[in-house]
């Protein structure tokens, strides 16, 4: 299995120095932007550490729609279950799906190729997780439409304000411990004889009290 840390300990010292610099520079001339990092518990994970937490459905099912040309689309809602390992390197916040499974209603079923590799993206809130090289193999109706590839596209949380500008109304921000994908075309797997598969829903991010977030945050409890 792939280590984010032992990545982080053969990476050249000067490679990890200029993407520190160029983080910084970034940040400098961008102050709207967010940067990229896992929180556990509202703490920031160390580099070099990593914090392995269940994962499933969130507060909406998820729905996983095929497109075939010409045909209406075909949903099915699953519920979904996993382990997923989160870490924070110099070039910001990356996951490991290390398990995944998706419970569907009798004749569907969903199988990924494990593991799934993410990467946080730096920009203004909610900040965007790209599920990137995702293999997905899709029966539905009995029928085998074979594999889905690509990237998908999802954000973590919903567009609260910041903790501060919360505190200053009076109001707790709630805990963003959850994706929520962006579906469609434009969000898609791709197929064969362009068929397409999306996801539509959310994913959380650990149980109450082992919760992941993109930011610290002041919970409500």
């Amino acid at each position: 299995m792939r280590s984010w840390a032992n990545e982080r300990a053969v990476r050249h010292v000067k490679t990890g120095a200029a993407a520190l610099a160029t983080c910084f520079l970034i940040a400098v001339s961008a102050a709207w932007a967010a940067p990229s990092e896992w929180y556990y518990n509202r703490v920031a994970i160390p580099e070099g550490a990593t914090d392995v937490v269940p994962t499933f459905n969130g507060p909406k099912d998820t729905t996983v729609v095929l497109y075939l040309p010409k045909l209406p689309e075909i949903k099915a809602v699953c519920t979904t279950s996993g382990t997923t390992a989160f870490a924070n390197t110099p070039l910001g916040g990356r996951s490991e799906t290390r398990t995944l499974a998706f419970t569907c209603p009798a004749g569907t079923t969903v199988t990924p190729l494990l593991p799934l590799f993410s990467s946080l993206t730096e920009s203004a809130y909610p900040l965007h997780d790209r599920w990137e090289g995702i293999t997905l193999e899709y029966t539905t109706g009995g029928v085998s439409y074979g594999a889905f590839t690509g990237s998908l596209e999802s954000q973590v949380g919903d567009v609260d304000p910041l903790a501060e500008r919360e505190r200053e109304a009076g109001k707790p921000d709630e805990f963003d411990n959850y994706l929520t994908f962006q579906g469609g075309l434009k969000h898609a797997l791709l197929g064969a004889n362009g068929s397409r598969l999306w996801l539509a829903g959310t994913y959380r991010l650990g149980p109450p009290t082992e919760a992941i977030t993109d930011e610290s945050g002041i919970f409500a409890p």
